[in-house]
């Protein structure tokens, strides 16, 4: 049997973090990934995530991320890879949105440099995009993008360096625990630790020791598109956007291929009972909110679409996140429910993870994680 401290199973983005956390402290840790390190089958992979300081899914997630920032350039430091890039985001809905609404709510409560700009400064700005004159605009000059295939991969190699032990392509099949430790039933074997903090995602509900849903597992499809001048669309001269209209969301970033822009949408998606089953094949109606909103929004500017890959959702049930100890026992601490804007925190929620598994609680972690009354309540997708 291999004996830790503490174990962490999945090696996506959260759980690479929390693995780089508590390999710095010299804990003797083990990382274990059902997959290959890296792999597509998840949320973690590709090569763009937004990042955002202004919060209009709660302004309690503002203090946590200025903490993810502080723990990302101090990664790009420490492994010399450029995992982050703020050139600005432009956010726009209609005026009484929910995430017109959220913005102004967060702006109330924290003190974060931002814009409210009319439509037409904005498109003064930015003239690639078309916006109704009756939406609203707020600029917020710290959003930007990360790289989640580089963070991964710098917050193992870390890992690594610092001791951490890694094995691949080991399935979990059962979750054992006891008075003094965990005891993990794999494909190659058992493993056992004082503590294990479980960041599988999608597929967190099958390792879980209560029969209850803890996550909602969606596929959702990621999309690229043609460009009538890439030049426009660089980095240096396009924002990383969010808009809302009549109660749909949509996103996406500059071009960093020099040949495609990629855009998705926020909601919508298909439920899964399994994460395993979500098909990989672009499906009827995938497609369908998305495309005519991208002409909508830049026109002639923006082309036929010339590439798609699936992701994962891990839906809680509030869409908010769960990094807390299971119900049922504190040798077992649970990271998860991402919900679709998980991947901007992995740096900061790996350090919670940590902190919770080798000292009971963190500094970092607000009220709004707890899980208290969500870990036994069944998920909406």
């Amino acid at each position: 049997m291999h004996t830790y401290d503490v174990i962490v199973v999945g090696l996506g983005g959260w759980g690479s973090a929390t693995l780089y956390h508590l390999a710095r402290r010299r804990l003797k840790v083990c990382g274990i990934e059902q997959f290959r390190t890296g792999h597509d089958r998840g949320s973690s992979h590709g090569d763009s995530r937004v990042i955002r300081m202004a919060y209009f899914a709660h302004p309690d997630y503002v203090p946590v991320l200025r903490r993810a920032y502080e723990l990302w350039r101090a990664l790009e430091a420490e492994s010399g890879r450029e995992l982050m890039t703020v050139n600005g985001l432009l956010c726009i809905g209609e005026p009484d949105a929910p995430l017109i609404q959220g913005l102004e709510r967060c702006y109330a409560t924290h003190q974060i440099d931002h814009e409210r700009l009319t439509p037409e400064e904005a498109m003064r700005r930015h003239p690639q995009f078309h916006i109704a004159p009756d939406l609203a605009c707020y600029w917020d000059p710290f959003g930007g993008f990360l790289r989640p295939d580089e963070c991964v991969r710098a917050h193992l190699h870390g890992a690594l360096a610092a001791g951490a032990h890694v094995h691949e392509e080991t399935a979990i099949e059962r979750v054992e625990i006891d008075g003094e430790g965990v005891t993990l039933h794999a494909s190659s074997g058992r493993f056992r630790a004082a503590k294990v903090v479980l960041a599988a995602g999608a597929y967190t509900d099958r390792l879980l020791p209560s029969p209850a849903r803890t996550v909602q597992a969606v596929r959702k499809v990621l999309f690229w598109y043609g460009m009538a001048d890439p030049a426009d669309f660089a980095p240096d001269r396009f924002p990383v956007w969010i808009a809302q209209l009549r109660g749909l969301n949509f996103y996406g970033f500059p071009t960093l291929d020099g040949a495609s822009v990629k855009a998705a949408e926020d909601t919508g998606g298909t439920p899964l009972d399994e994460a395993a089953s979500s098909s990989r094949m672009l499906e009827p109606g995938d497609e369908a909110n998305l495309a005519p909103f991208m002409q909508q929004l830049f026109g002639g500017r923006v082309r036929a679409r010339v590439g798609y890959k699936t992701c994962l959702y891990e839906n809680s049930s509030d869409r908010h996140f769960i990094v807390d100890f299971h119900p049922q026992s504190d040798r077992l601490v649970v990271a998860g429910g991402g919900s679709g804007h998980g991947f901007k925190f992995c740096s900061v929620i790996g350090e919670i993870a940590a902190d919770l598994a080798q000292h009971g609680e963190s500094l970092h972690r607000p009220p709004l994680f707890h899980a208290a009354g969500r870990l036994d309540r069944a998920p909406h997708g």
